[in-house]
């Protein structure tokens, strides 16, 4: 049971757990998703946590398609921010408390500017 089902489940909010096999050779996780559950790539969603003005500890969410890249520039723009960057190039080290597959994963406990 992650954080964001059990946020579903307490606000009544109706869903469906889609579950699959994951291939451990596979990195691109997304477009593993889509492809093993035949669902289109651009109407599946990744979460990617920045860092804004290269501060690890101001961080955003962007949600892009898993077909595509988050546009650093525009994300920096949405986010009030003069650049963005992702936090695995800023920070060798993860947020406490988190593993980096549960970042894209779990509902922010902080709020973030989103566009």
């Amino acid at each position: 049971m992650t954080p964001a089902i059990t946020l579903a489940e307490k606000a009544g909010i109706s869903f469906h757990v889609h579950s699959y096999e994951h291939d451990p050779h596979n990195t691109n996780f997304g477009l593993e998703a889509a492809s093993v559950l035949g669902q289109d790539p651009e109407r599946v969603f990744k979460t990617l946590l920045f860092a804004m003005n290269g501060d690890p500890k101001k961080l955003a969410v962007a949600v892009v398609p898993v077909s595509g890249q988050l546009d650093l520039k525009s994300a920096a723009k949405a986010a009030g921010a003069k650049k963005a960057e992702m936090l695995t190039r800023i920070s060798p080290r993860k947020p406490q408390g988190t593993s980096w597959v549960a970042l894209a994963a779990r509902p922010e406990k902080t709020p973030a500017n989103v566009s």
